[in-house]
């Protein structure tokens, strides 16, 4: 009976809400993580609590120094 309680609090943890939101960020950042990094590399501007932030077009994107 303990392990059947044991095995019931693991599934109470991995079921939780703040599991499965860091699951869920996790999988959207390695989805989206070119499309990000392509926009941070076009940042003009930005700012934080009003979330305004200005990005150059695609077109206009400097080319990196390797």
């Amino acid at each position: 009976m303990e392990i059947s309680n044991q095995i019931l609090s693991y599934l109470k943890v991995i079921f939780s809400w703040p599991f499965i939101v860091l699951i869920m960020v996790i999988i959207f950042f390695t989805i989206f993580r070119e499309p990000l990094s392509d926009f941070f590399r076009r940042l003009i501007k930005g700012e934080a609590y009003g979330v305004k932030f200005q990005a150059s077009s695609p077109s206009e994107q400097k080319k990196e120094a390797k």
